[in-house]
């Protein structure tokens, strides 16, 4: 056994609480740092190495890279677990670091002070015991049975028990082929690693070296489960100078006990030392006897035109201001005001998220905000902090939007099910995209569609559905994105990107359970999984819920609900959620003659515990979950999805998700300067309410909806998909929507607003500006194609007038044919000086997309004698030749494309064929010619009696004068050995 468990920290305390305060050195890779090498992993893999750069257990290398396949060496393992013990609170450096050597061969003047004190620390932890004559061997590679003994002792050191106790304690035992190649004193760890899901291979591979990441990936599963196992304490609150109270917590379980003091706190540091199941913990308590101060609203901010941020100067009960929102839309604890010259009305709110550290909020607009638009905040003294005190009312300044930035784009991926997801630094609008070219090619039908429930700090939508395999092949993929516009109307022109696809195997997991209803949840689970062998357990208290069953009693897993009046039923089936993410649907049933059912007399909610096992994924079992889940009667109440105002028949559609039951007459209409628009109807249909004949000048409206009008239509049947089970008709709350935006209006400026207006042939691009240019319409640097530089070589002139520029690309310079992006300088300007830009608003660049025809053309690159033998000797002859091209080639049997000289003799070509492949052809010659003599191929260069007739897709004819020297042969049906 290793030495007592010990844990130090550090806390402030005043007379009413204590709370933990950072005493670690803050680590030099957060958790949002990405080394520039492991982006070629998978996610978990990525986020493991994260986990281990934000508790500054790794730094990574001077020049940022982690240097993922590198072996690792002792000394970095020595480094990466003292560091985890230092800076987490299990183990103190010893004092006698500097003046007592740990190991006979890390001397006290080593440069690596690192080294040198955490050898200090593993070696007093009992971490690392060295080998024979107390040596290190800093320099020497980790082998995988070795980092088996060295985790297991970690684990031992932070919790009391080793990781082969652990799992022993649990029933479990490992699975490992090979585990007779380890040395005897690592079996039982190696197997434990195994049996507690740290190691996921059946085959462990002991002799072999741990390279860095495996050793990154295995150190945070190793932490991440003794941190269910370790007791930590949570917090100290002061009862008086003689008391505390601590509260522990173990995995999810919390407790909390009181501790009377040897001796009385005092003013500032005290250093309080207690046991608890024998385990002894040290804290620092820095004691005020000062109750806390009241926190302020200390900035409110618009970040883009739909979102503003809150800076709380303490941290905020996200609980009680998420629920203030929800409860009133726009709660009267804090209020955003929209100022205008005549009048100031409240800014509708649609979402609200808090921070983790509770510090800060975004506040998702219900319409978002235009260029000049002034606003202000507002707080009453209702706000609480989590500490349970006030905040201080709050009254801003009144500020003014300025137009934003336009988009930029963040991160790519692709799902499970084929979708590809970006994510962009702010919202932007939904809606077809002019153009989206996956490794430059053109993906038809691209839409950009919003995801999820509508949250603040949510910019993630899907662009393209179902996608060739091509694009979901391992390795990079390029994006290319057009005209993707932010929700305050700034456009991006085009925008780049990225997406890696890896085929690292990961064990399933289940991530996340959210509700997603009155009687419906969702598991999220790392990977898309299979549940033809699963078990799953669905309990309220002691209450255990039946699984949907076949005939001979197996749990089924289908996109059907079952239902029965006495009998509650549990349905569950693996699907995606509303990002496209994977997971498990589940609904319990409403039965209203089960006295055991969901909700039972008066309840409004249950929480329910979930277990699931025997899950799989590409042949790998899940790791066994358990969790809960709080479901609410007020989930089915319904909920807007998306609004509409469609600018050309004035119909405006409120969107709701699933099919309505009822009417929304008592409604209220407002158009964008608060006058009620009498005079109009609602019509609700399927999953929609629309208003008709609304003026889109007077964009965005305000549609008041009354309460208790409509709900969700009940679809409580067998049969019913998961999704759409509905089983109270919960009515509508009040609720107030913002439907369009508002049209904007181009004021008078001194530049030439211009639509593109082009005309594309292959190798040509010709621009009708629609007024007389200047010269600078005709420098090449002021265009632009995918955000490139045109070609070296390209020509620019005007044609016929000076309205319009013709842009001559040069050979041999873009390989496909697609839509590329132009666009034009704000440097160009008219023959009267004014400068071309695409509107007058925003003035930005004209662009558009444009079509570039491939102009590279095939080249003949080798050739090979047909034969038809499989004896080929000094005799051999034949009148083929296979010629193989550098790209695709067609032939309409011309024969007078290519020359055939053997011996300086000019032999009579008489057809020419496709060949077995699309690059290659087959000639067929007057005379046969022997294949130990050398044949020289060329393509003639076209003359008054020549047209050349061999060509590629784009039409672009093969390259004159490009030869091929034939010297070897080839069998029809394989290549030959003579």
């Amino acid at each position: 056994m290793a030495n007592q468990p010990k844990k130090y920290q550090k806390f402030v305390a005043t007379a009413a609480t204590a709370t933990l305060v950072a005493t670690a050195v803050v680590p030099a890779a957060s958790a949002d740092a990405k080394f520039s090498d492991i982006v070629k992993y998978d996610q978990a893999v990525q986020d493991e190495v994260a986990f281990l750069a934000d508790l500054g257990v790794i730094t990574g290398f001077e020049d940022g890279t982690f240097k993922p396949s590198q072996n690792i060496t002792r000394g970095q393992a020595v480094k990466m677990l003292g560091r985890f013990l230092v800076e987490n609170g299990y183990a103190e450096v010893p004092a006698n670091w500097e003046t007592e050597q740990a190991f006979s061969d890390v001397a006290l003047d080593r440069t690596d002070r690192d080294l040198v004190k955490y050898a200090a620390v593993v070696k007093e932890a009992g971490v690392f015991q060295g080998s024979e004559g107390n040596v290190l061997n800093p320099a020497g590679f980790t082998t995988r049975e070795n980092m088996a003994l060295i985790l297991d002792r970690l684990v031992e050191s932070v919790t009391g028990k080793s990781a082969v106790e652990i799992a022993a304690a649990a029933g479990l035992t490992g699975n490992v082929s090979d585990l007779a190649n380890a040395k005897e004193e690592a079996r039982e760890a190696i197997s434990a690693l195994n049996a507690l899901g740290v190691s996921n291979a059946n085959e462990f591979k002991p002799k072999a070296n741990t390279q860095r990441v495996h050793f990154a990936s295995f150190l945070a599963r190793m932490i991440e489960l003794a941190e269910e196992v370790v007791t930590k304490v949570e917090s100290v609150t002061v009862i008086d100078a003689n008391t505390i109270e601590v509260t522990f917590k173990t995995g999810e379980e919390t407790e909390t006990v009181q501790f009377t003091l040897e001796e009385a706190l005092t003013l500032g540091e005290n250093e309080v030392t207690f046991t608890h199941n024998g385990v002894e913990y040290t804290v620092t308590v820095n004691y005020t006897n000062e109750a806390p101060t009241e926190g302020t609203v200390a900035a409110v901010t618009a970040i883009n035109a739909s979102e503003i941020k809150v800076d709380f100067s303490k941290a905020v009960d996200a609980d009680a201001l998420e629920k203030a929102f929800e409860d009133a839309g726009n709660a009267a604890a804090f209020k955003l005001i929209d100022i205008d010259v005549n009048a100031a009305k409240d800014v509708a709110i649609a979402d609200i998220q808090v921070s983790e550290d509770g510090k800060s909020a975004i506040i998702l607009l219900a319409a978002p905000l235009k260029d000049g638009d002034k606003y202000a905040a507002q707080t009453n003294d209702q706000i609480l902090a989590t500490d349970g005190t006030k905040f201080e009312e709050y009254a801003s300044a009144t500020a003014t939007f300025n137009a934003e930035a336009a988009p930029k784009f963040v991160a790519a991926e692709v799902t499970t099910n084929g979708s590809l997801l970006v994510t962009f630094d702010r919202p932007v609008q939904a809606g077809k995209l002019a153009g989206l070219k996956i490794d430059g090619v053109q993906i038809a039908d691209a839409n950009l569609v919003a995801l999820g429930t509508n949250e603040a700090g949510d910019y993630t939508y899907e662009v393209a559905q179902n996608l060739a395999n091509t694009f979901k092949t391992t390795g990079t993929h390029e994006v290319v994105a057009y005209y993707v516009t932010s929700t305050g109307g700034t456009t991006a022109p085009v925008l780049f990107g990225s997406y890696t696809v890896t085929v690292d195997v990961v064990t399933p997991a289940v991530t996340a359970i959210t509700a997603k209803g009155a009687n419906t949840f969702f598991l999220s689970t790392n990977t898309a999984v299979d549940l033809s062998k699963a078990a799953l357990t669905v309990k309220k208290g002691n209450i255990t819920f039946a699984v949907e069953k076949n005939a001979a009693g197996t749990q089924v897993f289908d996109n059907a609900v079952t239902v029965a009046e006495n009998l509650t039923i549990v349905s569950a089936n693996a699907g995606v959620d509303e990002k496209g993410k994977p997971g498990i649907w589940v609904v319990v049933s409403d039965a209203p003659k089960d006295a055991n059912g969901l909700y039972q007399g008066q309840e409004t909610s249950a929480t329910i515990g979930v277990e699931l096992t025997n899950y799989t994924a590409a042949g790998l079992i899940g790791t066994k979950y358990e969790g809960s889940v709080t479901l609410a009667k007020d989930d089915n109440k319904p909920k807007v999805k998306s609004t509409d105002l469609n600018k050309d028949t004035g119909v405006a559609t409120i969107d709701f998700g699933k099919e309505l039951e009822g009417a929304a007459a008592d409604f209220v209409l407002r158009d964008k300067d608060g006058v009620i628009v009498t005079g109009k109807a609602t019509t609700v249909s399927g999953s929609t309410i629309t208003i008709a004949g609304l003026d889109k000048d007077k964009a965005p409206y305000s549609v008041e909806l009354a309460k208790d009008q409509f709900n969700y239509k009940v679809q409580n049947t067998t049969g019913t998909a998961l999704e759409d089970y509905t089983a109270t008709a919960a009515k509508n709350d009040a609720l107030t929507v913002s439907v369009g935006v508002a049209e904007s209006v181009d004021p008078v400026a001194p530049y030439y607003a211009y639509t593109l207006n082009t005309v594309a042939a292959p190798g040509t691009i010709t621009i009708n500006y629609g007024t007389d240019m200047g010269t600078s319409a005709l420098d090449a640097a002021n265009y632009t194609l995918d955000g490139k530089a045109l070609p070296a070589g390209t020509k620019v002139d005007f044609v016929n007038d000076k309205k319009t520029v013709r842009i001559t690309l040069p050979a041999e310079s873009y390989a496909t044919t697609a839509e590329q992006l132009l666009i034009i300088n704000t440097n160009v300007s008219t023959a009267l000086g004014s400068n071309v830009v695409d509107n007058l608003v925003n003035k930005g660049a004209v662009n558009g997309l444009v079509q570039v025809t491939d102009n590279i053309t095939p080249k003949l690159q080798s050739g090979l004698y047909q034969v038809t033998t499989q004896t080929v000797d000094a005799t051999t002859e034949t009148n083929k030749i296979e010629l193989t091209f550098s790209e695709n080639v067609t032939t309409n049997g011309t024969t007078d494309d290519l020359s055939v000289v053997v011996n300086g003799a000019t032999i009579a070509v008489t057809g020419v064929a496709q060949g077995e492949k699309a690059n290659q052809l087959v000639v067929t010659l007057g005379q046969n010619i022997n294949v130990s003599q050398t044949a020289t191929v060329t393509v003639k260069p076209e003359s008054n009696t020549v047209t050349t007739d061999i060509k590629d897709a784009a039409g672009n004819k093969a390259q004159a004068n490009t030869v091929a020297t034939v010297t070897n042969y080839e069998y029809v049906s394989g290549t030959v050995t003579p």
